[in-house]
């Protein structure tokens, strides 16, 4: 069967509805990228590499299977998915990369594995329907800009208490120790934020569309 499905190979088009790679080991640039009308991508145990822009632009994708057989490395994205409701990401996967999930508004919660220790710049920007994440004790690093930008519907996060370098105060990311705020709930409905004593640095962007803060003090 098909090993290897090239660069731009099914580009716009525009009436696939539903792909099942049984026998496919790689999948290159723009693959999929514009599919408007596919709802359905089945990626069978011996897909090795995805490549990042395979599945951009998918409008109509709901749900999507990824395999262990994935390279833990993979950079792969569903930038502006948009109807993608449901994703199981490889148990073996080290880092959730940059804007991989960047304009997913559908997308209400997912599970991060135990194996990611990276999360990229924009990785879950603008997806306003996200109400639920829990970042485990692996990840070690978060990117500074827009990781969690415009996710309206987040009001906190949540944290493997054995985290060794972020942990969660009043809902907020901040750094195990407090005094870094990494993140604010963009869906966090408080009219008033209260900076404390122990916080000595505010990343970038970090309060970036809150639509419900009044008075900062």
């Amino acid at each position: 069967g098909v090993e290897h499905i090239g660069d731009n190979a099914f580009l716009g088009c525009k009436k696939i509805t539903e792909v099942n790679l049984s026998s496919v080991h790689k999948i290159g640039k723009s693959a999929f990228a514009g599919c408007t009308s596919l709802e359905t991508l089945v990626i069978e145990e011996g897909v090795e590499k995805i490549s990042s822009s395979a599945i951009w632009c998918c409008y109509s994708l709901k749900e999507v299977y990824l395999p262990d057989t994935l390279d833990t490395n993979t950079y792969m994205s569903f930038y502006e998915c948009k109807s993608l409701e449901n994703v199981r990401l490889p148990s073996t996967l080290k880092a959730i990369p940059e804007r991989m999930f960047y304009g997913c508004s559908a997308l209400q919660s997912i599970e991060i594995p135990d194996s990611v220790t990276y999360i990229g710049e924009s990785a879950f920007g603008e997806c306003s329907s996200l109400n639920d994440i829990y970042i485990p004790a692996g990840v070690v690093e978060i990117a500074d800009w827009g990781v969690f930008y415009g996710c309206h519907s987040l009001e906190s996060f949540r944290i493997d208490e054995s985290n060794p370098n972020y942990t969660v105060i009043n809902g907020e990311l901040r750094s195990k120790d407090g005094s870094v705020l990494v993140a604010y709930p963009a869906g966090k409905t408080d009219e008033i934020y209260t900076t404390t004593e122990e916080i000595k640095e505010i990343k970038s962007v970090a309060f970036c569309g809150n639509k419900y803060l009044k008075s900062v003090t």
